[in-house]
């Protein structure tokens, strides 16, 4: 299902006021304190993506896939401009604070308006989808309850903000060791950053590049049914 306003007239590195948001409603219980789980894309990919996973997903869950705020000209979505050099990525931090902003603001009303269980809220994502959801988990405590973070980095900015927020948060961090975008180095600094706030990290490295593979999709499987 559709789930609130489709954004129309998207153009290159315009933001929107309202991200586009589907809905795979828990089993039974739709819209009555449901545990929730929210998806953010990557780089080029849209909220149909990893909604692809919904249906391999424990069914209790609510889950939502919340499509990135800025068009791209060859086409998808994106939560930040990135440029790749030789030092590593180099990302646009004003973008990147907006997109904070404007999806803190939606993942709010998309609690409120699914009536979703506060304490059971799980925030995850790939790629961008990761790195913004650590960032919303930092800036505002006690928004997620969980945090889901596929094939991501902290970024630069992000490690300047406190760290108290993610203090007990438990945490899943996956990563391919041939990741060719994002090398593992970049997960391995995730989870001591995420370990030394104080949050409470499981980690694991697959024989993958910048994917979920079967075997990481078993294990996401196993964490999220833990947490019910």
């Amino acid at each position: 299902m559709q789930f609130l306003t489709r954004i129309e007239g998207y153009t290159p590195q315009v933001l929107v006021q309202d991200l586009y948001t589907i809905v795979r409603p828990a089993a039974g219980s739709p819209g009555s304190g449901a545990p929730l789980l929210v998806l953010l894309p990557g780089l080029g990919s849209d909220e149909a993506d990893l909604m692809a996973f919904s249906p391999m997903l424990d069914e209790r869950f609510t889950v939502a896939c919340i499509r990135a705020p800025f068009a791209l000209g060859w086409g998808g979505f994106a939560w930040f401009n990135v440029e790749f050099g030789p030092k590593g990525p180099v990302v646009d931090e004003g973008q990147v604070s907006e997109s904070r902003k404007i999806l803190t603001a939606n993942l709010e009303n998309l609690i409120e308006q699914l009536a979703a269980d506060q304490e059971r809220v799980i925030l995850g994502g790939f790629s961008q989808g990761a790195m913004m959801s650590l960032g919303v988990a930092m800036s505002h405590p006690g928004l997620v309850s969980r945090l889901l973070l596929m094939s991501g980095m902290v970024l630069p900015q992000f490690e300047l903000d406190p760290t108290d927020g993610l203090r007990r948060l438990p945490v899943l961090v996956t990563h391919g060791t041939s990741d060719p975008i994002l090398p593992i180095s970049q997960a391995r600094h995730m989870r001591d950053f995420l370990t030394a706030a104080g949050a409470e990290v499981e980690f694991h490295e697959y024989s993958m590049g910048h994917e979920v593979n079967p075997d990481c999709l078993g294990y996401l499987q196993k964490w999220l049914a833990s947490g019910m």
